[in-house]
């Protein structure tokens, strides 16, 4: 069991949620990395609270200047350099759960729903790319400058940040088109709090429909994005053309 703490107006109620164990090997760190591939800008908004440390260690590093082409999806390139760079640093924050076969999956996965998400018209422009990266650097107090030399020492270009970004932010509005909008019926709301109400404390239903709205929201919305990523990609041309080394 696992507990989830939802604040209500200075409240803290303790819900506990079961985590459903899978027993098949690397389930879980498949779960892991298609959430890292779908949700991009979940990460880029994380990223930005830490002074955009997690931001260059996953992206920072060496990687190997090898434009050799390693799959290509629906037509387009996935070259080696660029998996390379994404494993370097996952693998340096995950440890050796980690490969570049998964990873290879997972940057396959994110040029698919960027596809998707070009058929949609959707886009981003350099103003909202530059507004995010400026709030983000006042966010955490950085400076301009003082980010781009950070950038310098572990072997990344401002452009590149700017690119995953761009990424992000075009997901994130992928992802908040109708289709994948959830919304929880009142009866379920309150079947949750009659379920967990002897968890909760003296907070009222009131106090707690909100948060355990957002709870429910946030639980549905994985399904249904999971479910829509395994469409997609079992509809995809897809041909992994060599092993990444």
């Amino acid at each position: 069991m696992a507990k989830k703490k939802v604040k209500t107006k200075g409240k803290n109620i303790n819900v506990h949620v079961k985590i459903e164990q899978k027993s098949k090997k690397g389930d879980t760190l498949k779960y892991t990395l298609i959430a890292l591939a779908v949700i991009v800008f979940i990460g880029v908004v994380a990223f930005a609270d830490n002074n955009f440390g997690p931001l260059t260690s996953i992206f920072g590093g060496k990687a190997k200047v090898i434009d050799k082409v390693v799959a290509i999806v629906n037509g387009e390139n996935i070259y080696e350099s660029e998996v390379l760079l994404q494993y370097q640093g996952l693998a340096q924050q995950y440890g050796s759960k980690i490969t570049k076969e998964l990873v290879l999956n997972q940057t396959i996965i994110e040029r698919i729903l960027l596809q998707e998400a070009k058929k949609g018209g959707i886009s981003v422009s350099d103003t909202e790319i530059n507004s995010f990266v400026e709030e983000s650097l006042t966010t955490s107090g950085t400076t301009l400058d003082a980010f781009k030399l950070s950038l310098k020492t572990q072997n990344m270009t401002f452009e590149q940040v700017t690119e995953r970004v761009k990424i992000g932010l075009v997901l994130e509005k992928f992802f908040k088109q109708d289709q994948f909008k959830i919304e929880i019926p009142e009866e379920e709301i309150k079947g949750f709090y009659e379920d967990k109400k002897n968890l909760l404390g003296n907070t009222t239903y009131e106090e707690a429909k909100e948060q355990i709205s957002t709870y429910l929201e946030s639980q549905r919305q994985t399904e249904v994005m999971q479910s829509y990523i395994t469409n997609v990609r079992q509809g995809a041309n897809v041909q992994i053309l060599e092993k990444v080394e």
